[in-house]
């Protein structure tokens, strides 16, 4: 596969598309391995998705209960969800890069396969965030399904009509799905740019 990537005198759209190829091909062969960086992905971006919704909708009874709450009862709930959300973006970032720098450092071998063919540093660190970005695409719509699918439940088991529990919310989703993405490629740049910056012969020899 690193014979496709090790051309020189290439187009940027047949590099684009040769990088493309290469990392589908790999994310078929590899699919095992696959499975946990977009899972934990996944898994983050459910609750994400799933503390904004649950959030917005105690906001909303909140707003309907405002001449029963006192201002500091109200105040300290709002802070409450507002300290949920950040407690869980940052647990979902952490196990990201967790997972992701885990990925990068078991195919360093890989990356000095490719610098002994030839392939320029640029397009392997193209191809590992490619990489990066597929995961999260693929691990926040999963997310997001699940996310929809649990918060739709919880709304109904609290007394939402059928419709309306099972109405998504787009804003949150659209939030979500940023995020997945974002914090995939930022929480892979760092160990792919360490990682191509070894000479091929570190690379080749580096134990995981």
């Amino acid at each position: 596969m690193a014979n496709e990537i090790s051309e020189t005198h290439l187009s940027l759209w047949d590099l684009v598309l040769r990088i493309v190829r290469y990392t589908n091909r790999h994310l078929q062969h590899n699919r095992r391995r696959s499975l946990l960086p977009i899972a934990t992905i996944a898994t983050g971006t459910l609750l994400i998705y799933a503390v904004l919704t649950l959030t917005a909708t105690v906001q909303a009874q909140m707003a309907q209960m405002s001449g029963t709450l006192s201002p500091e009862t109200a105040e300290a709930i709002a802070r409450g969800t507002v300290y949920i959300a950040f407690i869980t973006l940052a647990v979902g970032a952490l196990e990201t890069a967790v997972v992701m720098t885990r990925s990068v450092l078991s195919r360093v071998q890989e990356i000095g396969i490719l610098k002994a063919t030839g392939v320029k540093d640029t397009v392997i660190f193209s191809l590992f965030i490619a990489e990066a970005f597929l995961y999260g695409v693929v691990g926040g719509l999963a997310g997001i399904v699940l996310g929809w699918a649990i918060v739709a439940m919880v709304q109904m088991l609290d007394g939402t009509s059928l419709a309306l529990a099972l109405l998504p919310s787009w804003k949150n989703g659209l939030i979500a799905a940023g995020l997945a993405i974002v914090v995939s490629i930022v929480t892979a740049f760092l160990p792919i740019w360490q990682t191509v910056r070894m000479s091929a012969i570190q690379a080749l020899y580096y134990q995981f």
